[in-house]
């Protein structure tokens, strides 16, 4: 309740982005819950997605689809941590997520790390298969073998004419 209550008083910050994974899910779903009832813009940053089978995705699904459409979080992130991803698995994923997200009101989005230097290419593929939601950062220097370069993503204009929102 402190975390939540700061950020209702704070100037600076108008939501929150929680990284999770599977073991942890439920908990920040109900952290969540509590935050939406306080009016606070919520994502959550599902890592490690390239270690989610079809049954997870399922269960991922459900247990958003249980929640009070108030109290789901606004946007749910696919995280490809460990850079791990193909184009062709990116598309995969956001194909199995973006319809059943869209249904539950939810938007979708794509946080890409670089390891097999594909974070860029990833985050287009996403982008194209229907994430409405992307980051990445400046010369892609991030965490580990950093992220899509936030400014190819702009500056090509690799978003023209797309309803998407970056940060």
């Amino acid at each position: 309740k402190e975390i939540i209550k700061s950020i209702e008083e704070s100037i600076f910050f108008n939501g929150i982005r929680i990284a999770t994974d599977k073991v942890f899910y439920k908990e920040v779903l109900d952290f969540i819950g509590l935050a939406r009832e306080s009016k606070i813009f919520c994502i959550i940053n599902f890592m490690k997605i390239d270690k989610i089978n079809d049954s997870e995705i399922n269960k991922i699904i459900s247990e958003l689809a249980q929640k009070n459409k108030k109290y789901r979080p606004n946007v749910f992130y696919l995280a490809d941590s460990f850079g791990s991803l193909f184009m062709l698995d990116t598309k995969s994923l956001v194909n199995k997520f973006e319809s059943k997200l869209s249904d539950l009101n939810i938007e979708l989005g794509f946080h890409a790390h670089n390891n097999k230097g594909l974070g860029l290419a990833n985050t287009i593929e996403a982008i194209n298969n229907g994430a409405k939601w992307f980051d990445g950062s400046w010369l892609g220097m991030g965490r580990g073998a950093g992220n899509a370069e936030i400014e190819h993503l702009i500056l090509n204009n690799l978003i023209k004419d797309k309803s998407i929102k970056y940060q």
